[in-house]
């Protein structure tokens, strides 16, 4: 229901007069301007949202405080001297920090040449056993068992299962 259905604003046109009257078109603007009932209707809104806005600042709690603004913010006499000397204090600690790192830097140096010294010897020694496990990987059979213990490719005999469990060594009380 428009204005020109019924010749007067709908309740959402109405609204929108009160939000901003901008919204209104020229004609809706020049009704409610012309007519005295929607005039009358636009002053009861605005008045019943009046009150409502008081009723909801009555029981709305204030504040425990007092807001206040940067620029009405009172100067304190110690805040200049503790930015100060908080400054000062984060250059001292900066400084200490990077004298113990040159002093560990210095003193440390010639013990950095030794681990080298040691870290090549280490590695050295890291080769020699990484040979040994290849060799192991490839053989494993100690060189002492190389001359009882058949070729892997081949096949065992007699001679060899004889060797593992001799004939004369059957069940007890058992015949073989």
């Amino acid at each position: 229901m428009n204005e020109k259905s019924r010749g007067h604003l709908d309740p959402d046109r109405m609204a929108a007069s009160v939000v901003d009257a901008r919204e209104l078109t020229v004609e809706e603007r020049e009704h409610l301007e012309a007519c005295a009932e929607c005039s009358r209707q636009r002053e009861r809104l605005l008045s019943s949202l009046g009150a409502l806005s008081r009723d909801a600042a009555g029981f709305t709690p204030g504040g425990p405080k007092r807001v206040v603004l940067p620029s009405e913010a009172y100067p304190r006499p110690m805040a200049r001297l503790m930015s100060w000397s908080m400054g000062f204090a984060g250059a001292a600690a900066l400084v200490v920090l990077a004298g113990v790192y040159l002093l560990a830097r210095i003193v440390t140096g010639p013990v950095q040449e030794a681990d080298m010294s040691r870290l090549a010897m280490e590695a050295h020694q890291d080769k020699a056993l990484l040979a040994e496990v290849q060799k192991l990987e490839d053989d494993p059979l100690p060189e002492p068992y190389a001359g009882i213990i058949p070729e892997p490719a081949g096949v065992p005999d007699d001679e060899f299962f004889d060797f593992l469990i001799p004939p004369d060594a059957g069940p007890k009380g058992g015949k073989t």
